[in-house]
């Protein structure tokens, strides 16, 4: 059932996550040496559409298998902690449409490192059974030291007491990014994918293509509206 930002919405949202978050598990189900393939995923918006995108590669030359793209009408208005009532059923339908199901995905958004501990990455791993990883550009909650300049530095991103993700400087100059584990996954298996996927840019190579294929898609719904 659509979701709308009204209190009985809101409401349903937070039952909808707690839900899912007793479904997911917060450790890996798979050894690395068992990935050969991992997709990237994204979503770019126009006033009333979420565009996705998934882009499968092989493990671990990251040749590209396949691309998917899909196109839905948003739900939920766009509110920190709910994205995945937005931009999730085009995500869902884009890895639907796959003829083959990766091992593992990464998508542009929190895992663990969410307010509920169910964020976007979390929420499409549960639904999909799938592993997940969530690699965001700027953390939602909690506090880090600044990592040192070069890359591949790291530092706890906590939250109190507990560690709830990693913020890692991926390139000299940029700020760091935050990486938390999805469903079926941990953090430290999530900081050992990224770090295998990172080829130059900002964000690990699956997630820019897909970053890529979901802005190409939203320019070609603009340019035909």
């Amino acid at each position: 059932m659509p979701l709308s930002l009204t209190p009985h919405g809101v409401q349903a949202a937070l039952r909808a996550q707690a839900l899912l978050r007793d479904r997911c598990i917060n450790q890996r189900t798979l050894a690395p040496d068992d990935i050969r393939s991992l997709a990237g995923a994204d979503a770019s918006y126009t006033d009333s559409l979420a565009c996705a995108a998934v882009v499968v590669m092989s493990c671990p030359d990251l040749e590209i298998i396949e691309r998917t793209t899909a196109v839905t009408k948003t739900r939920f208005p766009y509110v920190s902690g709910f994205f995945a009532f937005r931009e999730g059923p085009a995500l869902l339908k884009a890895f639907h449409s796959l003829n083959g199901r990766p091992d593992i995905a990464m998508l542009n958004g929190h895992g663990y490192a969410h307010p509920r501990r169910i964020g976007l990455a979390s929420h499409i791993g549960v639904l999909l059974d799938l592993p997940t990883v969530g690699v965001a550009g700027r953390p939602m909650l909690g506090t880090y030291h600044e990592p040192d300049p070069h890359p591949g530095a790291t530092e706890p991103l906590m939250l109190e007491d507990e560690q709830i993700g990693l913020a890692m400087r991926t390139r000299a100059g940029s700020r760091p990014i935050i990486i938390s584990s999805g469903h079926r996954t941990d953090l430290p298996l999530a900081v050992e994918i990224v770090r295998a996927t990172l080829r130059g840019d900002r964000m690990p190579l699956p997630i820019q293509e897909a970053h890529r294929c979901a802005t190409a898609l939203r320019s070609a719904v603009l340019h035909m509206q």
